[in-house]
Order: structure tokens, then sequence, then C-alpha cells
């Protein structure tokens, strides 16, 4: 009996070492992070805000806080993985309508389902935990009454 008991316990220790507990078991693999990423960039060029990509399985969900609401995606280029801190980044360069200007950004893509589109930018701010602006500014602590 002592014996299955070692034994149980031995192969449960095992098995507990073999599971990937970083985060690259949420990273995509490159050709699925990168069609992700078309389909969030083609929903904005066809006038859909971020959130929720009407595409999948898997669901994908794009957050994009810089692109300003009046400015349209006139087209886009995925140039390829690029550095970044984020576990599948990606450079894409944007052609922008109202008012006309060219960007160089990158997203980045995560997750299993949902599959997560951000922009750089939204990606620091989050993995960082950073708020907006104007959160706690000219906040103080107030003591009860």
């Amino acid at each position: 009996m002592r014996f299955w008991v070692i034994a149980g316990c031995a192969a449960l220790a095992a098995g507990c070492g073999s599971e990937d507990k970083s985060f690259r078991r949420y990273m995509p693999q490159a050709e699925t992070a990168r069609q992700a990423l078309d389909a969030a960039l083609r929903a904005w060029k066809e006038g859909r805000p971020p959130g929720e990509v009407e595409e999948g399985p898997p669901k994908i969900c794009l957050v994009d806080n810089c692109r300003r609401p009046e400015q349209t995606l006139e087209r886009y280029t995925i140039l390829g993985e690029a550095p970044g801190e984020g576990p599948r980044c990606f450079a894409v360069r944007l052609v922008l309508h109202n008012p006309e200007e060219e960007q160089r950004v990158r997203f980045v893509v995560f997750g299993l389902d949902p599959l997560w589109v951000y922009r750089y930018e939204d990606f620091e701010m989050m993995i960082h935990w950073q708020c907006g602006r104007d959160e706690g500014e000219g906040k103080t602590a107030r003591s009860p009454d």
C-alpha cells in the first residue's frame, strides 16, 4: 500500500511540473495571431468600432483606445512580427482618412479563445496597471466623519 501512495505522489508531482505556467501557454501560433489581427483591422476598415469582432471561432476582441472616433481606416498592411513586450507583436502600416495620415504602429495578439488584439500602447498600459490620465488626480484621502 505504501508503495502505491508514494508512486501516486511521484506521478502527480511529475505531471504538475510539466505544465507551462508562463504566458507562453496563451501565445497563439504566428499564423493564428496574424489572422486575428487581419480580422480586427478588416472590421475597422468596414467601419466597426473596437470590441468584439464578428469572426471566429475563436472569438476576437480588439482594444484600441488610440483611435480617433471620426478617423477611418482606408487601408492597412501587416508588415510582419516585430519586437515588443507582448507575446505576439506585429508592425502595421495604417493609411487613415479624416484627417489624412499614415501611421506605423504595433499590435499585440494573445490569448486562446478569445484572442485579444491590443494596440501596443493599450497593451503597455494594461500590463503596467496604468489608468487614464485623469484617474486619481485631485483625489485626497478623507477621514471618516
